[in-house]
Protein backbone atom coordinates (compact mmCIF):
# COMPACT_ATOMS: atom_id res chain seq x y z
CA UNK A 1 0.00 0.00 0.00
CA UNK A 2 1.48 3.38 -0.97
CA UNK A 3 1.75 5.88 1.87
CA UNK A 4 1.62 9.65 1.95
CA UNK A 5 5.21 10.66 2.60
CA UNK A 6 5.74 14.05 4.20
CA UNK A 7 9.16 15.65 4.38
CA UNK A 8 10.53 17.49 7.38
CA UNK A 9 11.21 21.13 6.67
CA UNK A 10 14.65 22.64 7.02
CA UNK A 11 13.37 25.09 9.66
CA UNK A 12 10.24 25.89 11.66
CA UNK A 13 9.80 29.42 12.98
CA UNK A 14 7.45 28.63 15.89
CA UNK A 15 7.83 26.14 18.71
CA UNK A 16 5.73 25.20 21.74
CA UNK A 17 5.64 22.37 24.26
CA UNK A 18 2.76 20.21 25.48
CA UNK A 19 2.75 17.47 28.12
CA UNK A 20 1.26 14.07 27.31
CA UNK A 21 -1.42 13.31 29.89
CA UNK A 22 -3.14 10.09 30.89
CA UNK A 23 -6.20 10.89 28.76
CA UNK A 24 -3.96 11.14 25.66
CA UNK A 25 -3.13 7.43 25.95
CA UNK A 26 -5.11 4.70 24.17
CA UNK A 27 -5.66 1.01 24.88
CA UNK A 28 -2.29 0.22 23.27
CA UNK A 29 -0.52 2.13 26.05
CA UNK A 30 0.76 4.91 23.79
CA UNK A 31 -0.58 8.25 22.57
CA UNK A 32 -3.72 7.91 20.49
CA UNK A 33 -3.44 8.99 16.85
CA UNK A 34 -6.38 11.39 17.24
CA UNK A 35 -4.58 13.04 20.16
CA UNK A 36 -1.66 13.81 17.83
CA UNK A 37 -4.16 15.80 15.75
CA UNK A 38 -5.39 17.59 18.89
CA UNK A 39 -1.81 18.57 19.67
CA UNK A 40 -1.49 19.99 16.14
CA UNK A 41 -4.61 22.02 16.81
CA UNK A 42 -3.20 23.35 20.09
CA UNK A 43 0.05 24.34 18.38
CA UNK A 44 -1.87 26.04 15.54
CA UNK A 45 -3.92 28.10 18.03
CA UNK A 46 -0.76 29.15 19.88
CA UNK A 47 1.06 30.03 16.65
CA UNK A 48 -1.87 32.12 15.42
CA UNK A 49 -1.95 33.92 18.77
CA UNK A 50 1.75 34.70 18.36
CA UNK A 51 0.84 36.20 14.97
CA UNK A 52 -1.92 38.33 16.52
CA UNK A 53 -4.70 36.20 15.08
CA UNK A 54 -7.21 33.50 16.01
CA UNK A 55 -8.89 30.73 14.07
CA UNK A 56 -12.01 32.91 13.94
CA UNK A 57 -10.23 36.17 12.99
CA UNK A 58 -6.97 36.55 11.08
CA UNK A 59 -7.00 40.25 11.83
CA UNK A 60 -9.59 41.87 9.60
CA UNK A 61 -12.57 41.23 11.88
CA UNK A 62 -14.28 38.75 9.58
CA UNK A 63 -11.92 36.20 7.99
CA UNK A 64 -11.05 33.13 9.99
CA UNK A 65 -9.90 29.71 8.87
CA UNK A 66 -11.18 26.22 8.19
CA UNK A 67 -9.10 23.13 7.51
CA UNK A 68 -9.15 21.83 3.95
CA UNK A 69 -6.94 18.81 4.43
CA UNK A 70 -4.70 17.03 6.91
CA UNK A 71 -1.86 14.54 6.49
CA UNK A 72 0.13 12.97 9.32
CA UNK A 73 3.07 10.57 9.23
CA UNK A 74 3.43 8.86 12.60
CA UNK A 75 7.08 8.05 13.28
CA UNK A 76 7.34 6.83 16.88
CA UNK A 77 5.31 5.89 19.91
CA UNK A 78 4.74 8.51 22.59
CA UNK A 79 3.96 7.63 26.19
CA UNK A 80 2.32 9.32 29.18
CA UNK A 81 4.57 11.88 30.85
CA UNK A 82 6.42 12.89 27.68
CA UNK A 83 6.92 16.60 27.06
CA UNK A 84 6.40 17.08 23.33
CA UNK A 85 7.92 19.91 21.33
CA UNK A 86 5.70 20.94 18.43
CA UNK A 87 7.30 23.08 15.74
CA UNK A 88 5.21 24.90 13.12
CA UNK A 89 5.61 27.09 10.10
CA UNK A 90 3.37 28.61 7.44
CA UNK A 91 4.26 28.49 3.77
CA UNK A 92 2.65 28.25 0.33
CA UNK A 93 0.65 31.40 1.11
CA UNK A 94 -2.02 32.12 -1.48
CA UNK A 95 -4.92 34.56 -1.72
CA UNK A 96 -7.41 32.11 -0.21
CA UNK A 97 -5.24 29.85 1.93
CA UNK A 98 -1.90 28.49 3.05
CA UNK A 99 -0.22 25.35 4.34
CA UNK A 100 0.81 24.82 7.93
CA UNK A 101 3.71 22.43 8.51
CA UNK A 102 4.32 20.65 11.82
CA UNK A 103 7.03 18.57 13.43
CA UNK A 104 6.30 16.80 16.73
CA UNK A 105 9.38 15.80 18.71
CA UNK A 106 9.74 13.71 21.83
CA UNK A 107 13.10 14.22 23.56
CA UNK A 108 14.67 15.27 20.26
CA UNK A 109 13.33 12.29 18.27
CA UNK A 110 10.71 12.83 15.58
CA UNK A 111 7.33 11.42 16.67
CA UNK A 112 5.26 12.79 13.76
CA UNK A 113 5.38 15.05 10.73
CA UNK A 114 2.16 16.71 9.57
CA UNK A 115 0.67 19.27 7.21
CA UNK A 116 -2.68 21.01 7.12
CA UNK A 117 -4.19 22.91 4.22
CA UNK A 118 -5.81 26.02 5.67
CA UNK A 119 -8.54 27.94 3.84
CA UNK A 120 -9.66 31.49 4.62
CA UNK A 121 -13.31 31.53 5.68
CA UNK A 122 -15.63 34.52 5.99
CA UNK A 123 -17.75 33.56 8.97
CA UNK A 124 -20.25 36.39 8.40
CA UNK A 125 -21.02 35.28 4.84
CA UNK A 126 -20.29 31.56 5.45
CA UNK A 127 -18.11 31.45 2.32
CA UNK A 128 -14.47 31.04 1.42
CA UNK A 129 -12.68 34.30 2.15
CA UNK A 130 -9.45 36.04 1.23
CA UNK A 131 -6.49 35.87 3.58
CA UNK A 132 -6.06 39.44 4.91
CA UNK A 133 -3.00 41.29 3.62
CA UNK A 134 -2.15 42.26 7.21
CA UNK A 135 -1.95 38.58 8.20
CA UNK A 136 0.21 37.74 5.17
CA UNK A 137 2.59 40.54 6.16
CA UNK A 138 2.78 39.34 9.79
CA UNK A 139 3.62 35.83 8.57
CA UNK A 140 6.35 37.19 6.27
CA UNK A 141 7.88 39.24 9.08
CA UNK A 142 7.55 36.63 11.83
CA UNK A 143 10.87 35.45 13.15
CA UNK A 144 12.96 38.10 11.37
CA UNK A 145 13.55 40.05 14.58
Amino acid sequence: MPRIKLAERFAYRFSTTCPVRVDDINYGGHMDNARFVSFLHEARVRFLKELGATEADLGDGRTGIVMGDLAVNYKAEVFRGAELTIRCDIDEMEVRGFRLFYLIENEGAVAAVAETGIIGFDYGERTIGRIPASFIERVREYGKK
